[in-house]
């Protein structure tokens, strides 16, 4: 685990728990089955919070200093890119039935939305 973990998330498709480190900026990926981190992966500048889209195995990570979603393809544990997110994002949800991302921001626009591509390869920045 990280420095300063302040979020998590779980998949419950592949069984894997994300932890957002605000600390040194990383997303650590531990495996529930064996309960081992089997990765840690850079993400955005202070990352505050994380959701999961079962469906397509993709992991979002709000950046709150670094205005940024980051977005992680969850079969490899690799980012995909980040997007802008507005002001100071803090929080992010999905909706995994329409594949929707929401961002709550302390800024301006204070809630986004995001209409996701339907599998994990198919995200852009």
């Amino acid at each position: 685990m990280g420095q300063i973990p302040c979020a998590l998330a779980v998949n419950p498709a592949t069984q894997r728990l994300y932890a957002v480190n605000y600390g040194d900026e990383t997303l650590s990926v531990i495996d529930l089955r064996s309960q081992r981190a089997i990765a840690t992966l850079p993400v955005g500048h202070h990352p505050q919070a994380v959701a999961v889209d079962p469906i397509r195995n993709v992991i979002y990570v709000a950046n709150v200093h670094g205005n940024s979603v980051t977005a992680i393809d969850g079969r490899n544990n690799r980012a995909i890119g980040a997007f802008a997110a507005g002001e100071d994002p803090y929080a992010v949800a999905v909706d995994a039935k329409t594949g929707q991302v929401f961002i709550a921001n302390y800024g301006i626009p204070a809630l986004i939305q995001v209409k996701m591509a339907r599998r994990a390869a198919d995200v852009t920045q």
